[in-house]
């Protein structure tokens, strides 16, 4: 028995296709690709510069009064949670006491969840009596680092 024996010839694609160019890299991918390694580069040096400045922060509550609006049961005080601070609070309790005088009328609170740093939440209290007649103290009780 006789075999033949073929050998394969493996060719590039450039000498199957004389006009087909090399593939070359352009200029706008080169400026991409270099914008993209400057944001990652800058976004880890920015998380390192973070982490290791030592300084020592602390959320700045301000609480105010957005509305007084009626509701069928009482009153609704709509109020909006600032965050000044560079840290972020965490189930932060708001209360808001109604003052005639120096005697407690009512009080009336509520927890928000999350409020980060330089940011704004809104929440309400209600309440039975008419904070509009009295005078209304809104401040922040607590917090809890997240």
């Amino acid at each position: 028995m006789e075999y033949e024996r073929r050998t394969t010839q493996v060719s590039s694609p450039s000498a199957d296709c004389p006009d087909r160019q090399e593939d070359v890299v352009s200029l706008w991918e080169w400026i991409v690709a270099g914008v993209g390694v400057i944001l990652v580069v800058g976004s880890f040096g920015f998380l390192g510069y973070e982490a290791f400045r030592g300084q020592i922060s602390h959320p700045d509550i301000v609480v105010q009064v957005d509305a007084i609006l009626p509701v069928r049961t009482g009153y609704l005080v709509q109020i909006n949670v600032l965050n000044q601070g560079d840290a972020t609070a965490a189930t932060l309790k708001i209360e808001g006491l109604l003052l005639q005088g120096t005697k407690q009328v009512e009080m009336s609170e509520t927890t928000i969840d999350y409020v980060p740093a330089h940011s704004k939440r809104k929440g309400g209290l209600f309440f039975a009596s008419d904070p509009r007649r009295v005078t209304l103290q809104l401040r922040a009780k607590g917090y809890e680092e997240p």
